[in-house]
């Protein structure tokens, strides 16, 4: 794909962790050992924005991660994290490829912050 439609104007890195069993012998990830995995452009578009007050004071904010580079195909899994504007974001869903003419065309998944 010579030109992107999609205007990959930031730059991310995508952060994954290592699996380790915690005190009560579960399965979790361990994000201070996490280390970045790839480095590359993509379009972030913000949706929605929230405050609340119910326990403790929260915000959160959430954003579609969309990206058309062939470099970044496959590279984001649903376990990550993405720096991007040097905030933490979890991918929320599964990250979806789509095809056009039986090509890649670009990769889009659902990322959120949460801080509080």
């Amino acid at each position: 794909m010579g030109t992107s439609i999609i205007r990959n104007s930031d730059v991310v890195t995508v952060y994954r962790a290592p699996v380790v069993i915690d005190e009560y012998n579960r399965e979790v990830r361990d994000w201070s050992n996490a280390v970045a995995v790839k480095t590359g452009r993509a379009s972030i578009q913000h949706y929605m924005a929230l405050e609340e007050d119910i326990d403790r004071q929260t915000e959160t904010e959430g954003a579609r991660l969309f990206t058309d580079t062939p470099d970044m195909k496959g590279q984001i899994e649903a376990v990550d994290r993405v720096l991007y504007d040097g905030r933490y974001w979890e991918v929320t869903s599964p990250p979806q490829e789509y095809r056009l003419f039986s090509r890649y065309h670009h990769t889009e998944m659902f990322v959120r912050l949460v801080e509080g």
